[in-house]
């Protein structure tokens, strides 16, 4: 990501690029710079309003080709970085078609070390949530529009919330901003009300603390009263 855009000054701790690890995390294509911006950017008097959650230290990792493409050894290796850096939550903008092995097993090593971890379901345009959000221990987001309506390019299957992801403004790799659509935009927004939630309650079992935000998110979550496969159990809302 951008870690020197303005509305990120003082977020991003550490960055790792697990595809050329002697480089920086350099965001050629203008995702990661916006998910970090969901999650936190700066309230200030620049730019946009701020992020979910003022209270987020950013550990940057890069899995994704320029071109787009991720590979599967690449990817496992920035998510056990991720766990070694005893994060809090790991926020996953992207996935898999495929189930396997090795990234069930990371899946599980994190959540048992404490770690949340919530992941779009992918814009599969009605198939099911792509790996890892189809995961049980895994938080799956999809998008949902400013209407309160499912877009045409949402998961329809395993989804266990859903946020704003059609048209959201976030910053951009030029130090800029930028207006994106997709699963990965709404997974953001929820990874900042779990910031949230962490900050201000001290759960001491660590082996319950996916489950617990999971019921948080359950009793905070506006109702749309629509299929469960499309929107789970709804909009999570800080504050209700």
């Amino acid at each position: 990501m951008n870690k020197n855009h303005k509305d990120l000054s003082g977020k991003v701790v550490i960055e790792y690029n697990a595809i050329q690890p002697q480089n920086s995390a350099e965001d050629i294509l203008n995702h990661g710079t916006a998910i970090a911006g969901i999650i936190t950017a700066n309230d200030n008097d620049f730019g946009i309003t701020g992020g979910v959650s003022q209270n987020v230290e950013i550990y940057s990792v890069k899995v994704i080709n320029d071109d787009g493409k991720i590979e599967k050894q690449v990817f496992l290796d920035g998510f056990e970085w991720a766990i070694s850096q005893n994060v809090n939550i790991i926020n996953i903008s992207s996935g898999f078609s495929n189930d396997f092995p090795e990234l069930r097993a990371l899946i599980d090593t994190a959540v048992e070390k404490g770690i949340v971890v919530v992941a779009a379901s992918g814009n599969t345009f009605g198939l099911n949530a792509q790996f890892p959000a189809r995961y049980d221990n895994v938080l799956s987001i999809s998008a949902i529009t400013e209407q309160k309506t499912s877009p045409n390019f949402a998961a329809n299957g395993k989804v266990d919330f859903v946020a704003p992801g059609v048209e959201v403004v976030s910053l951009d790799n030029q130090g800029g901003y930028s207006i994106n659509d997709g699963s990965s935009y709404s997974t953001a927004y929820v990874t900042g009300i779990i910031a949230e939630y962490l900050l201000n309650n001290d759960l001491k079992q660590k082996d319950d603390i996916s489950s617990e935000v999971r019921k948080f998110l359950e009793k905070s979550s506006l109702d749309l009263e629509t299929s469960e496969n499309i929107v789970g159990a709804g909009i999570p809302i800080l504050n209700k």
